[in-house]
């Protein structure tokens, strides 16, 4: 895609589907008779909605209808004339003209057999398979002659790139006599120069006239004008030389002079004004065809500006000008998208189905409701290529092209979204909860979005928390993939959307692909916790994000490899003690709950065999079981005598094989008081009571109660932390812990640590006391 925007020259080229309404106008114009007034075409269509390219390929369809008539004859002696039909014309036409100045056209009769020669081995040479070197030959061949007689002489004249003080009615004429110089014949020639040397005599500012070295505005303005100077007759009035002129002009037919004029709606209202009033008056001469591109409202709107005329006037006045008007034919349903697949098809390549999904809804339900024109495809294309290419590794793609088209269509819905991200991405505690989404859904009801609006589309599908506050399709909130993709909604990726620049603290998407796909996942570890050493405060992130993207992996049906089983367990004492906790005012997550969800979900997708095998032969090996504990007890639930056995997850009927094996391993770290050395005894202490234990877990704390070293982990174990929408966060000592071991005389040790200032243990005891008051009002079983 072309930052500049360029019409294109070329029907080959058009990806519109335009190209047989162009060639349809190029057959009409072509057609047009009985011109002893001229004729006036215009295309109407908005900006940016490919007028221009249009244009190109009627003037390219005129070339080519007169050389397609020519192409089965002789064009000179000897010649073997090779028939080119008009398709093929085309697919030749832009390989020509990037050619064409090689070959020497200084002698269009090839008096000489060495020019001729010369020729066709330039075609020989620069002809590419499947090209052959005679089509290309005979093209140059075609338009040599073409441009000897053409059929339609086609000038263009660019009216807004004229310097304002200068005249557009000599500078117009000058550009047609110029044109037609050489072309058709002298007595047309010297009238067009005299009529164009009389309108500059006439004009009001000096260098109201072009000294013009090809068709089109070209060179700067001067005063003088040399190249007319010697064509003014001053003893013949203005309306006798353009009587003249029209007289040669008549004699010219079948041959036509189209002129084209383009964006005449980029002009001011007084140039516009001037330059339809040139077209109705001064310029309308026998067999001089008029097509006028603009956009009709805004070129109404210059004219009743200029005329100082009311609503609908102006249409009325061009009404009157132009006599034949097509609008710019409808774009094919999917022709934008077309344009539009290249750049996004080079962010999605190594995208999931989930975000390919995600970008489709985004185009269909936002994106293709603001995407209009080729101008706009290009615009907003190349903004979100330019910002994929520096932050594609940080940013999920769906998410940056919807932020890339409110920057380009709805500025003030952007620069809203990033004032409000922290409401928006569901960290303020006043939008928690169902009261919260309605007081969201009033906020943006606020800014003037309703259910249905475009602006609240695009909210649903970047924020899961708006989709939910207007119960309308958007985002949804799956918190490990949504990390996975560095989803806008999670607030610590939105910056990287809004900076178009690399965060700090984030990994590339690549590097963890290639992580995740490493064949030694020991290695793999060992080199995201190096790197997360050297990142400073950014290293908790890195190291929550690599456990992310596990959940993420497995989450999306791939079954734990034993490498991975086997390595997540030998590093789980590592990541939890970093433990890099994230905290909201409705949750807390950290690594350990991190990594417990990524091996549960790996196993979620093995075979019911393989998960035994899997835990069996990890369990001897293990230093720490605690993530082994709440795995088991997460997947075969808790054995009760009343109850039975609850399971989520089947190991094959090897249940009481794996929970035995494991209740050995834990009786032998009670014996030798290991089991506070886990990283999380409370899910080796659950697991064991929920084996049916629950008298031999009573009596080992009730034990361990009674030693000051086991006193602050038991406090751990008995306090827990509530998090509650109304209060906030704080600890208590939930009921049931009764049930778990003697909690009255477990109350009484702390508080004999609490009374002494100096006891080692003074502060946990204060701690458990203070939870312990507050479970007494606030039980929760």
């Amino acid at each position: 895609m072309n930052p500049a925007d360029p019409p294109i020259l070329f029907s080959c080229h058009d990806r519109l589907g335009r190209v047989s309404f162009a060639k349809s106008l190029a057959r009409k114009i072509d057609r047009l008779t009985d011109l002893d007034s001229g004729f006036v075409i215009g295309l109407d269509g908005e900006w940016g909605s490919g007028k221009t390219s249009v244009i190109n390929m009627v003037v390219q369809a005129l070339r080519h209808l007169q050389m397609e008539e020519s192409s089965p004859r002789k064009l000179h002696h000897g010649e073997v004339p090779v028939a080119l039909s008009h398709d093929e014309l085309d697919a030749l036409a832009p390989v020509y003209f990037k050619v064409a100045p090689e070959f020497d056209d200084s002698n269009s009769d090839f008096s000489y057999v060495s020019l001729d020669q010369f020729n066709r081995s330039v075609a020989r040479r620069l002809a590419t398979p499947p090209m052959k070197p005679e089509a290309l030959y005979r093209y140059f061949r075609l338009d040599l002659a073409r441009k000897k007689a053409p059929r339609n002489l086609v000038v263009n004249f660019s009216p807004w790139l004229i310097p304002g003080a200068s005249s557009l009615s000599a500078t117009f004429i000058s550009d047609l006599a110029r044109a037609v110089d050489g072309i058709l014949g002298e007595d047309v020639a010297s009238a067009f120069k005299a009529y164009a040397a009389r309108i500059s005599e006439l004009a009001p500012i000096a260098g109201a006239f072009a000294d013009l070295g090809s068709s089109g505005v070209g060179n700067i303005f001067r005063a003088g004008g040399n190249w007319l100077k010697n064509y003014a007759d001053e003893s013949k009035s203005l309306d006798d030389l353009k009587g003249a002129l029209e007289k040669r002009l008549k004699t010219i037919a079948p041959t036509k002079i189209v002129v084209v004029v383009d964006d005449l709606d980029r002009l001011t209202p007084g140039e516009a004004a001037q330059m339809v009033s040139l077209v109705k008056g001064l310029g309308r001469l026998p067999n001089v065809v008029y097509l006028l591109g603009y956009h009709l409202d805004v070129l109404a709107q210059h004219l009743e500006k200029a005329y100082q005329g009311k609503p609908g006037d102006g249409s009325l006045y061009l009404e009157k000008i132009v006599q034949y008007q097509r609008r710019l034919p409808m774009l094919a349903v999917n022709s934008l998208v077309s344009l539009l697949e290249p750049v996004i098809e080079d962010s999605l390549k190594n995208a999931d189905e989930n975000t390919r999904k995600r970008f489709g809804d985004a185009w269909r339900n936002f994106a293709a409701h603001h995407i209009k024109t080729p101008r706009d495809v290009v615009r907003i294309g190349n903004a979100f290529k330019i910002a994929h290419a520096d932050v594609g590794e940080f940013t999920d793609p769906a998410d940056l092209f919807i932020l890339e088209v409110l920057l380009a269509k709805d500025a003030s819905l952007y620069n809203w979204i990033r004032q409000n991200l922290s409401s928006l991405c569901g960290e303020d505690f006043e939008f928690a909860g169902a009261d919260g989404r309605r007081k969201l859904r009033e906020v943006i009801e606020k800014q003037g979005y309703e259910k249905d609006d475009l602006g609240t589309r695009a909210l649903a599908l970047l924020f899961p928390r708006v989709a939910e506050a207007f119960q309308t399709y958007g985002s949804t909130n799956e918190d490990s993939r949504s990390r996975a993709q560095k989803r806008l909604h999670l607030l610590e990726f939105s910056r990287a959307y809004f900076d178009i620049a690399p965060p700090l603290g984030a990994w590339e998407k690549s590097f963890m692909s290639e992580i995740i796909a490493a064949d030694n996942p020991d290695e793999a570890i060992a080199t995201i916790l190096k790197r997360a050493e050297t990142a400073g405060q950014f290293q908790a992130s890195l190291r929550a994000q690599f456990l992310e993207e596990l959940v993420a992996e497995f989450g999306d049906g791939r079954p734990i490899p034993l490498s991975w089983f086997q390595a997540l367990v030998r590093y789980s004492k590592t990541f939890a003690q970093f433990k890099d906790e994230e905290r909201s005012f409705i949750s807390r997550r950290d690594n350990y709950q991190r990594l417990t969800n990524a091996i549960f979900r790996g196993l979620d997708a093995t075979d019911e065999q393989a998960r035994a095998n899997l835990i069996l032969s990890t369990l001897e090996e293990a230093e720490d079981i605690s993530v082994l504990c709440r795995i088991v007890r997460t997947a075969i639930g808790d054995q009760n005598s009343n109850q039975g056995i609850r399971e989520r997850l089947s190991f094959a009927g090897n249940e009481d094989l794996v929970r035995n094996r494991l209740i050995g391993v834990i009786k032998r770290l009670a014996d030798t008081g290991a089991i506070w050395k886990q990283v999380n005894p409370s899910d080796v202490i659950w697991f064991w009571k929920g084996s049916s234990q629950a008298d031999a877990v009573s009596q080992y704390l009730n034990d361990e109660a009674r030693t000051d070293d086991s006193f602050p982990h038991i406090v751990d174990l008995l306090v827990g932390t509530v998090i509650s929408s109304a209060e906030g966060e704080y600890e208590h000592v939930p009921e049931w812990t009764d049930k778990l071991m003697d909690v009255a005389a477990f109350t009484k040790q702390a508080e004999r640590h609490a009374s002494d200032a100096n006891d080692p243990h003074f502060a946990q005891a204060k701690r458990f006391l203070a939870a312990y008051d507050r479970g007494k009002n606030d039980r929760y079983g």
